[in-house]
């Protein structure tokens, strides 16, 4: 069974790379042009709610670090 601690770790490696991918996806959906409008926005949408879960996540995992 894994520690808390490891799982932490596992969910940030998985965090940080959905949120690339969604920058990325991002970048591409502001250079077309038509309906994927609504999709660029809904997706930067999402990147600033992912920040807002990186505060809550960073605060557990410092609670983590510091026991």
């Amino acid at each position: 069974m894994k520690q808390p601690v490891e799982l932490m770790k596992e969910g940030f490696e998985s965090f940080f790379k959905a949120r690339e991918c969604f920058e990325k996806a991002a970048l591409e959906y502001d250079k077309t042009a038509g309906y994927e409008t609504l999709n660029a926005e809904n997706v930067k949408a999402a990147i600033h709610f992912l920040s807002k879960a990186y505060d809550q996540i960073s605060a557990i995992w410092e609670n983590d670090i510091n026991v």
